[in-house]
């Protein structure tokens, strides 16, 4: 980092430790110093509020200004593939409100025959479900359950068909929200599993640009009751008032957003109407982003996951605009180009790849262009390295200024989530752009984000302290080597699993009392599984540095449970030891693997001796790798699960190298150290080639 002190000029001191005393085993509550009485101030202040009372607020109060929008088609070109307008349509606030009541009144006055009525722990719940690529119908739908006391299910194609399944006999549903693009897969799901209580499928043909006739007659043939949204939902009805309606209160479960965990199905996280408003305003008041009603969004991560629900409602409170994909996440830079935004929401496999492109146009440059391009980035990032500096007045001008209109030219702030930000990949945002990044840490059961960093934080090193929405504490987690009291160049950075507690904190898992009961101790506090070290001299913000249960995180942001796929990849007769490894700054798992020597030998045609004279032999890791491809596809494992690159040992992983245990369970941090070589050096062959 130079010779600057990011601290004394970046630290926000966001952390303050109210404890009474240190406890043996913890540290915290940590709140935010600005917060003299929690519960006064936020517990007992979110008492009674709601998310949907606040955009209720602000559709009346900003009746007339643009808010959700999209490029109209005007045509196809020569390969059947849309056409678009080179602006975005909106709809006002005041006849997205409209919307929202259309929906809410013809739900209602339909909810016998829609709507699966259950009950969970005290919660009484009324259920709908949402199958859909983002869109202004999915935004609709959204608000127009909170007007009536209607809790969506979340589902989406990554979690792939086994988990489709468990969540519609789990909810029981009986109706889905669809986009066409995802008719298809619905219509085989229904054919495949039966789901007998999935009755009705409701097509979402306002502004997707679909054939409605044909997406019809599809979901009918699967036998689902078809209803068409633009007919059914957002006409006017006058047999149903708005007095009629159930508004939902703080208490209210506004979704179920299925996520996956430590077990093979997903996990139903229950989020209330008062979680997400206490998320939502304390997130943007605490990270200060220049959010408000002038702001714009361009929204293509999927709204199934919090992290873009969460964007998406926060824009709304402010009375923004928010502008939806044409196509696909391809093709978004031209919506980008288009719309303009000042604050972009990315997560770091985005941005990695967004990265990638900007050094092959380096590259692709005239010489003398390249070395210009070149020497502009080296005399920002220094600077930035010494000075804490991230503009430049004339390399700003001639070479990012391009990097800046692809994003529309407007970019102030990048917000990012999701997974861990590597800081390489930070700072070369910020000299790309010129602006500051704004990094969360947080997980769908926390409604967003606890902990973030500010605007006036250039630092990125550390994910920043806790919002004001929540109090956390630190515990000992001493199994894997971190304590409260560990000591790092003479400063103590307490180090433990990251517990959280406060209105932010989501309702429970849905018909999961198990779960429940191992996520949440006696004081009310919310266990997360990460392990988070605080730095007292990076302005007191806290990293995640481990997982106290054995899953990690890739940087798509999808979780991989490790011992899952263990055990299927162990019926390979080839294999004798494998551990499967993964970091959050990576998108793919790497499996290390003890061969069974004589058995590939055989198989394979070769000696042993030959075999063993090199373990980095591509031959033997095909092998290998076809035939785990076998037990991947016949449990039906996603693309992140599957092994396509690997490390062979044949030492192997035993008591006497500290791998494994004295009941023979892995030591993963030993594996993990005692391969970190040849890990990060198979990394860099994935991503750079050899």
């Amino acid at each position: 980092m130079g010779n600057i002190n990011f601290t004394k000029i970046y630290s926000y001191n966001k952390l303050e430790d109210r404890s009474n005393q240190r406890h043996k085993d913890y540290v915290g509550p940590y709140i935010l110093p600005s917060i003299k009485d929690f519960k006064k101030e936020v517990e007992d202040y979110y008492k009674d509020k709601t998310l949907i009372g606040k955009v209720l607020e602000k559709m009346k109060l900003f009746k007339d200004r643009p808010c959700l929008g999209r490029r109209l088609k005007i045509g196809e070109n020569e390969k059947g593939e849309p056409i678009f307008e080179k602006k975005f349509t909106y709809f006002t606030y005041k006849e997205v409100e409209n919307f929202c009541y259309n929906f809410a009144k013809n739900l209602h006055e339909k909810k016998d025959e829609l709507v699966v009525r259950d009950s969970y722990i005290n919660l009484d719940l009324s259920l709908v479900g949402i199958f859909a690529k983002n869109c202004i119908e999915w935004v609709v739908t959204d608000f127009g359950c909170h007007l009536d006391s209607v809790t969506n299910v979340t589902l989406y194609s990554t979690l792939g068909q086994e988990a489709f399944r468990f969540i519609c006999e789990q909810t029981k549903i009986k109706t889905i929200f669809v986009t066409p693009d995802l008719v298809d897969s619905l219509c085989e799901y229904k054919n495949k599993y039966n789901l007998p209580e999935l009755t009705n499928a409701v097509l979402y043909d306002f502004t997707t640009n679909c054939d409605s006739k044909i997406f019809m007659e599809k979901l009918k043939k699967a036998n689902f009751n078809v209803y068409s949204f633009t007919s059914d939902f957002l006409k006017e009805n006058n047999n149903i008032q708005n007095s009629d309606l159930t508004l939902s209160k703080a208490d209210t479960t506004m979704t179920i957003c299925y996520t996956s965990g430590t077990t093979g199905n997903p996990k139903g996280v229950m989020i209330s109407q008062r979680n997400m408003i206490s998320s939502l305003e304390t997130i943007i008041h605490d990270t200060g982003v220049p959010l408000d009603e002038n702001s714009s969004h361009l929204s293509f991560l999927p709204l199934a996951h919090i992290f873009e629900r969460i964007i998406i409602t926060g824009f709304m409170i402010a009375a923004a605009k928010i502008g939806f994909i044409s196509t696909n996440v391809k093709n978004m830079m031209e919506d980008m180009n288009i719309l303009g935004p000042n604050i972009i929401c990315l997560v770091p496999r985005v941005m990695q790849t967004i990265r990638n492109k900007v050094f092959d146009n380096f590259n692709s440059l005239d010489l003398w262009k390249k070395e210009l391009a070149y020497k502009a980035y080296y005399t920002k990032l220094e600077n930035f390295r010494k000075y804490g500096i991230i503009n430049h007045v004339i390399y700003d001008q001639i070479i990012f200024k391009r990097i800046r209109a692809m994003f529309g030219g407007k970019v102030k702030c990048l917000l990012s989530a999701s997974a861990p930000m590597q800081k390489e990949l930070a700072d070369d945002f910020k000299i790309f752009l010129g602006v500051p990044i704004v990094e969360a840490l947080g997980m769908t059961e926390l409604s967003g984000a606890t902990f973030c960093t500010n605007t006036q934080d250039l630092n990125n090193i550390t994910t920043g302290g806790v919002t004001g929405g929540a109090r956390a504490i630190l515990r000992s987690v001493p199994d894997l080597g971190y304590t409260v009291d560990d000591i790092i160049d003479g400063i103590n950075c307490p180090a433990g699993e990251i517990c959280v507690k406060g209105p932010t904190v989501f309702q429970g898992y849905y018909k999961n009392d198990e779960e429940n009961e191992k996520s949440f101790d006696k004081d009310g506090y919310f266990h997360t599984g990460d392990v988070g070290r605080l730095y007292p001299n990076l302005g007191n913000g806290l990293r995640v540095v481990d997982r106290v249960k054995e899953i990690f995180k890739l940087s798509q942001g999808e979780y991989i449970v490790p011992a899952k796929l263990e055990s299927i990849y162990y019926q390979s007769p080839y294999v004798q030891q494998m551990m499967i490894y993964g970091n959050s700054n990576m998108n793919n798992i790497i499996a290390i693997i003890k061969p069974d020597i004589a058995k590939c030998a055989q198989d394979m045609g070769i000696s042993e001796e030959e075999l063993v004279k090199n373990e980095e032999n591509p031959k033997l890791k095909e092998f290998i790798k076809i035939d785990l491809e076998k037990y991947a596809s016949e449990a039906k494992f996603n693309g992140l699960e599957k092994v396509k690159f690997m490390i062979i040992t044949f030492e192997g992983f035993t008591i006497e190298n500290q791998c494994m245990t004295p009941t023979m369970k892995f030591v993963r941090k030993k594996i993990e150290i005692k391969f970190k070589e040849r890990i990060d050096r198979l990394y860099r062959e994935i991503k750079y080639g050899k």
